[in-house]
């Protein structure tokens, strides 16, 4: 009897652990932080400045390490996006706040209500504070950024990072990490950089942009989403030479939610009149294109 009873504690054992295994692999691997893309990816020596770094599991970040000396960087806010339920929730305390702050100021009642019909005065006088108000403030600012429907969880959480790069910082590649508590995420290229550098404006859906003037020599930092074309607009003269390089696979190799997920940038050259002067895919067996 008491061997019996030994192999069905083993047994049961063996079975837990075999039912266990499987989900503490599979939270180990949605916990694993991951970083996508860093933008601006590099800045110029003697600058300060901020990046916004696109991940997954990065929330409550700690630090950003830089290889190499002469850099500083200090998190200043980590976002992870809302879903649908959390929206929902917020959006309902949001309104029983405005109702609460309706009552406090002598609407009494609900602020949507009031305008149909009389409200009777509460038996308590609601009272509000600065602490209110200063959560109502927070509850405005979280809602005035909707959840995506179809989100890329690959790069849905955002860390941004005011960078410091010293003026005798050593030009070049390093490496960029981020500190979560569930351990360092992969490295992306961080580029110290000796040339003024540019970063285009963000703009709305459905708005074509404008051509973007810059003067050279330049870095420009962009971001390429789907379906969008960067121009940027520049003075040249007859006899002048112009290199232009692009570095987009050399940041980022691989995009793990693209198809078939190798980054291929292209370059071109137009005059003032929209004709086709130069244009590139790569350079030799450089997968980025570089123009002369």
């Amino acid at each position: 009897m008491e061997v019996t009873v030994t192999h069905l504690i083993r047994w049961f054992v063996a079975m837990v652990l075999l039912a266990v295994t499987p989900m503490a692999v599979a939270q180990q691997r949605q916990a694993a932080p991951r970083i996508g893309y860093v933008y601006p990816a590099g800045g110029r020596q003697g600058t300060t400045f901020e990046i916004l770094i696109g991940g997954q599991a990065v929330e409550g970040a700690t630090d950003v390490h830089l290889s190499g000396t002469g850099i500083r960087a200090v998190i200043l806010q980590t976002v992870k996006p809302l879903t649908q339920g959390q929206f929902a929730a917020l959006r309902d305390q949001f309104k029983e706040l405005q109702d609460r702050k309706w009552a406090a100021l002598g609407g009494g009642g609900s602020s949507s209500a009031a305008a149909t019909k009389p409200a009777s005065k509460p038996a308590t006088q609601p009272v509000w504070t600065a602490a209110d108000d200063a959560k109502l403030a927070e509850l405005r600012i979280k809602l005035a950024n909707p959840p995506v429907r179809n989100p890329n969880l690959a790069i849905g959480e955002n860390v941004t990072v005011r960078v410091t790069v010293n003026a005798d910082a050593e030009p070049g590649d390093r490496e960029l990490r981020v500190i979560t508590p569930g351990g360092r995420t992969n490295p992306l290229v961080f580029v110290v950089g000796q040339l003024p550098e540019f970063c285009k404006k963000e703009f709305k859906a459905r708005v074509l942009p404008s051509d973007m003037n810059i003067t050279l020599p330049v870095v420009v930092n962009g971001q390429i989403k789907p379906g969008e074309t960067d121009r940027y607009r520049f003075k040249a003269i007859k006899g002048q030479k112009v290199v232009a390089v692009a570095s987009a696979r050399a940041l980022i190799p691989y995009l793990a939610d693209a198809v078939p997920g190798w980054f291929q940038a292209t370059l071109a050259i137009y005059d003032g009149k929209g004709k086709e002067m130069a244009y590139g895919d790569d350079y030799r067996f450089n997968p980025d294109p570089v123009l002369y």
